[in-house]
């Protein structure tokens, strides 16, 4: 693919920059947005699971592997000390799998917080 630059970019180093970026963003978001609509490149949304067993028992650690591996989840974190879950992307189906399993106390989407006044 060969670009014409048009003549009042000519000899401007940055408007010929801005003008090049413009045309690299309108060439890569529809290849961006058909890469992001493959259903097998989409895990889901991000959730923060928490189980009801105490933080740092052998339940927890038990319940907490049963749980990953019964669905079939990766975690991209796991907690034991301050509480008993997990972080992970999960799909609709994980999460209502999640949602009726009686060793789960909640299935929170994880979202950004900030502090009041900021």
């Amino acid at each position: 693919m060969s670009i014409s630059v048009p003549r009042w970019l000519a000899g401007k180093p940055v408007k010929l920059a801005m003008f090049v970026a413009l045309v690299i963003g309108i060439v890569a978001a529809p290849a961006a947005q058909a890469e992001s609509a493959d259903p097998t490149q989409a895990q889901g949304r991000s959730f923060i699971v928490t189980l009801a067993d105490e933080p740092g028992t052998e339940a927890c650690t038990q319940d907490l592997a049963a749980v990953l591996a019964e669905n079939e989840i990766v975690p991209s974190q796991t907690f034991t000390s301050a509480l008993c879950g997990f972080a992970a992307r999960l799909s609709p189906k994980q999460v209502a799998a999640l949602e009726s399993d009686a060793r789960v106390a909640s299935v929170v989407r994880d979202t950004r917080v900030k502090p009041a006044g900021t």
